[in-house]
């Protein structure tokens, strides 16, 4: 448990003698109860706890980075931004500033503003898997430069060309009665704005470098390849369920959810039973073909393509 009280005299000391030393103790004291509450679930409370103590302490570098990372983290994104702007300029060499900064912006797919504070982190501090976010975010970019969007209430859908505008009214009617479905069955409502983006099959392709079978994405932002495609179908709006249900999931867990639960609840939602499961997963069983749950535990990417449809299958 979180001890209130030792807090309540970290506030009292550095209210009263801000010095360097308690400035640090407080610091210290609210970074490790915000640790305790993400790790106990409760992000929320956590944040609550940074805003604190940063009301004592505003120019805490710490906490302002520690606060970011979870805001990134949790999907405040716009407060992620606010909070890191005012602090770069006097903080330049920290490479964490515009890491971050290019998270957010990354996520809100303002792709040239990602793009600029990526390469200034990268010129700070090398960092391969930000190399490898930068790689994928300057193509989106490339590609980006030629496509079209609309906002509803809840989404940003971005698509090449206007013959596919009707489809991409029918797409968005469609996602937003799936958004009050699922806020009602998972009980949350996600508060950022979330990102879809509808692709040629060979640009989806090109830029998640996803397997053959894959079909949809959703690495933060919903990735769809619609090609040859001009009204909405049956399997389309399936998809784009399953899809916006892992959009959910991720927001509710922090992304601390174990693929085959994500999964399975994704297939629950767009409405997949179970009735045809049964013979196929004892026959997986007797054979001793069926995946751990452990096993199930990372993405689905790396699994050989034998075990795509048990993974899925187990899942559910």
């Amino acid at each position: 448990t979180i001890d209130r009280v030792y807090l309540a005299e970290l506030d009292d000391e550095a209210s009263r003698r801000p010095s360097a030393e308690s400035l640090h103790r407080l610091a210290q004291g609210y970074q490790q109860a915000a640790i305790f509450l993400t790790r106990q679930g409760n992000p929320e409370g956590a944040l609550d706890l940074y805003r604190h103590a940063l009301k004592i302490s505003p120019d805490n570098l710490s906490l302002t980075l520690a606060m970011a990372y979870l805001l990134v983290k949790q999907t405040y994104y716009n407060e992620a931004i606010s909070l890191l702007l005012p602090v770069a300029d006097k903080n330049a060499k920290v490479a964490a500033i515009p890491m971050l900064l290019g998270s957010a912006y990354y996520a809100q797919d303002d792709l040239d503003r990602a793009v600029a504070e990526w390469k200034k982190s990268l010129e700070l501090q090398d960092d391969p898997r930000l190399r490898e976010a930068l790689e994928k975010a300057e193509k989106e970019q490339r590609v980006a430069g030629a496509y079209m969007e609309f906002r509803s209430e809840h989404f940003l859908v971005r698509y090449e060309g206007r013959e596919t505008e009707g489809l991409v009214r029918d797409l968005v009617n469609t996602l937003e009665a799936a958004f009050r479905d699922l806020s009602l069955e998972l009980d949350y409502n996600p508060h950022e704005t979330i990102i879809v983006l509808l692709y040629p099959d060979q640009a989806f392709r090109d830029i998640t470098r996803s397997a053959s079978w894959v079909g949809a994405l959703n690495d933060g932002k919903i990735r769809v390849p619609v090609s040859g495609l001009s009204s909405m179908t049956p399997e389309l709006a399936r998809v784009l369920r399953h899809e916006l249900t892992h959009s959910f999931v991720r927001q509710i867990t922090v992304g601390r959810c174990p693929t085959w639960f994500n999964e399975g609840l994704a297939q629950l939602m767009e409405g997949a039973t179970t009735t045809s499961l049964g013979s196929q997963l004892a026959k997986a069983f007797v054979a001793n073909k069926l995946p751990s749950f452990r096993a199930l535990e990372p993405s689905f990417m790396s699994l050989p393509a034998d075990q795509v449809g048990l993974a899925y299958a187990k899942s559910l």
